[in-house]
């Protein structure tokens, strides 16, 4: 059974698979190391072009490198950082060596402090909680650094503490909510390729087109915008559906860069929007790591939902196919043990192709009482209980099924293996064509109690019904052993060759079994040496008679007359302490008696 036609997968971007990240950490930390010079260049740009650190702040990018990193690593990352900051601001006189080392220092503690209780909170950006707490996190290391770092550098330069602190904390925080996912997401998610990443980029044209339209002032600056923010989230959740985490990740990054610039540049309708007494930069930057931390939330979690939905209908479809190809010929049995709900292929063709509702019907309708009960017993254990009755097959020929009950519920059992009160349980019934192994037994039996020449009896057998049959003997039921010894055997294999003599003993065989008795044991045991058991005679005169009507019967036998005779000797007993090899001797001695006596007559025992 396949999957069915009708089911499909939800988009793939939405189960990126994570893998590790397999990149030289050599690698990782020159190319890190140069991203994080390039945002402090451009950091360092906006700052002498607008005032204020619109998104460029190189912080995002240290965390980031250094979750990405091992622990021994770190120190290069921190020390190409003090370098950078310190000497580069020095060198470029960009600010003075104080300033520059405070910058530097707070930096390098800020990224250390942050990139230390990531790590310890493992955010990896794989669950929905994972990015509240890295804005959690960054909102309150920033704050302590920026307050610190900001009263500082008033310290020794005419820095407005406050203005400086705002400004560093949003900047900063919004940077680490952006950046680091996207960094923890590399190698992990793929970005969209072909046909999926031209609707990505045309995602993100018509957002740009939307942006660059209210940030124009073609439209009413004020209501629109939070139109187009309300609106936009929702689509920036099917963004990432769509095209992956990374892909959203990257859009987001795209599409708050450029609504930082134009308003650090001061076109836009944020500028009507500050809050109290911040500025429309404070403003949006708020705005943004509300509206970046909420998509990321809501996408991984609905990411993650769809990816255990997929999961769970591959799964579901897999045990559909394995149920229904399962060589095992199998049913689910309703709430009441009775009724089907489901059968496999294979039971299908063991027992109906189209069969009846309920189990009992399958079978016919001497064994359906035996059926039901058997059920209804299975019904309130947890074990497994086993059963064989007789059915037919589709085509009407007989079967031998065993049935066993298997009980299975998720949960619902107590420790002791008892049902709990209103479980939801499946029973299994796993049925099992048993005829053939039924014919093998009993043709084993046969051939472990039969002489395979002439089909009676073999010495084990008349041993086994010789120990059950004395313990009954008494004077009023004589149990009585005719030993038969065919007379001139030994000249028919000389002179006619083994192959007549093993046709004359199915002869003598077949003759014994059409005149003994339905109470009597006809037994080869060996050689051309022949017993009978009878039970239940009146006296020794009746076994005399039954032991004359045998010799007859060979003697008038034509197919054995012209061979051979019979001696035969009678040894009886009334006595159930007799033993069974105590009568057999007496019965050889009576039979060697009547071969003295001339052969081809009955001696019985006195």
């Amino acid at each position: 059974m396949s999957i069915p036609r009708d089911f499909r997968p939800p988009p793939t971007g939405a189960e990126t698979p994570i893998v590790p990240w397999r990149l030289n950490p050599r690698v990782v930390l020159g190319v890190g190391l140069g991203a994080w010079i390039a945002s402090y260049a451009l950091a360092q740009i906006t700052v002498s072009d607008v005032g204020i650190p619109a998104l460029f702040l190189p912080t995002g990018v240290g965390v980031g490198l250094l979750l990405r990193l091992p622990g021994r690593m770190w120190w290069w990352v921190l020390g190409a950082m003090l370098a950078t900051d310190v000497g580069g601001g020095t060198v470029l006189g960009l600010a003075t060596f104080e300033v520059a080392a405070i910058w530097g220092v707070s930096n390098a503690v800020q990224v250390l402090a942050l990139a230390f209780l990531l790590r310890r909170a493992k955010v990896d950006m794989s669950r929905p909680r994972d990015p509240v707490v890295l804005a959690a996190v960054a909102a309150v290391v920033t704050a302590i650094v920026a307050v610190v770092g900001s009263l500082s550098l008033a310290s020794v330069s005419d820095v407005d503490a406050t203005r400086f602190w705002a400004d560093w904390w949003g900047s900063d925080v919004l940077s680490v909510v952006l950046v680091v996912p996207l960094i923890l997401l590399l190698g992990r998610a793929s970005p969209p390729r072909g046909r999926r990443a031209l609707e990505a980029l045309a995602w993100f044209v018509v957002a740009l087109a939307g942006l660059l339209v209210q940030f124009a002032g073609f439209v009413y600056p004020a209501l629109p915008v939070w139109v187009w923010l309300i609106v936009a989230t929702p689509l920036v959740v099917l963004y990432s559906l769509r095209f992956g985490l990374l892909a959203m990740s990257l859009f987001l990054l795209g599409m708050d860069w450029i609504a930082a610039s134009l308003t650090a540049w001061g076109v836009g309708p944020f500028q009507e929007l500050a809050l109290g007494d911040g500025t429309p930069m404070r403003t949006l930057q708020l705005v943004l790591l509300v509206i970046a931390v909420s998509v990321q939330s809501v996408s991984l979690m609905v990411s993650r939902s769809l990816r255990h939905s997929t999961m769970m209908a591959g799964q579901q479809a897999l045990l559909d196919a394995i149920l229904e190809e399962s060589p095992i010929a199998t049913a689910l049995l309703a709430p009441d043990c009775l009724q089907i709900t489901r059968t496999n292929r294979a039971f299908r063709e063991l027992l109906a192709d189209t069969g009846p509702s309920d189990l009992p019907s399958y079978f016919p309708a001497g064994e359906r009482d035996a059926v039901t009960q058997f059920l209804k017993d299975a019904c309130p254990t947890r074990e497994t209980r086993t059963g064989e009755f007789a059915a037919v097959d589709p085509s009407g020929d007989p079967l031998q099924v065993r049935l066993r009950v298997v009980a299975v519920a998720a949960d619902d059992f107590d420790r002791y293996g008892t049902l709990r009160s209103g479980a939801n349980v499946a029973r299994l019934v796993l049925a099992e064509d048993m005829t053939d192994v039924r014919r093998r037994e009993s043709r084993l039996r046969h051939e472990a109690v039969t002489d395979p020449l002439t089909g009676l009896a073999n010495r084990r057998q008349l041993v086994h019904v010789l120990e059950a049959t004395l313990p009954a003997a008494s004077p009023t039921s004589v149990v009585s052993l005719s030993y038969i010894d065919l007379d001139g055997f030994k000249d028919v294999n000389d002179r006619f060759g083994h192959a007549v003599g093993d046709q004359v003993l199915r002869h003598v065989g077949q003759r014994l079994s059409q005149t003994v008795g339905a109470d009597e044991l006809a037994a080869r045991s060996g050689g051309d040496e022949f017993v009978i058991i009878t039970s239940g005679l009146a006296d020794r005169s009746e076994a005399q008679v039954r032991a004359e009507h045998l010799l007859e019967a060979l003697l008038n036998d034509p197919e054995v007359s012209w061979a051979v005779g019979a001696s035969v000797g009678v040894a009886l007993t009334t006595d159930p302490a007799q033993t069974a090899e105590a009568l057999p001797q007496r019965g050889d001695r009576l039979m060697y008696a009547a071969k003295e006596s001339g052969g081809s007559c009955v001696i019985v025992d006195h």
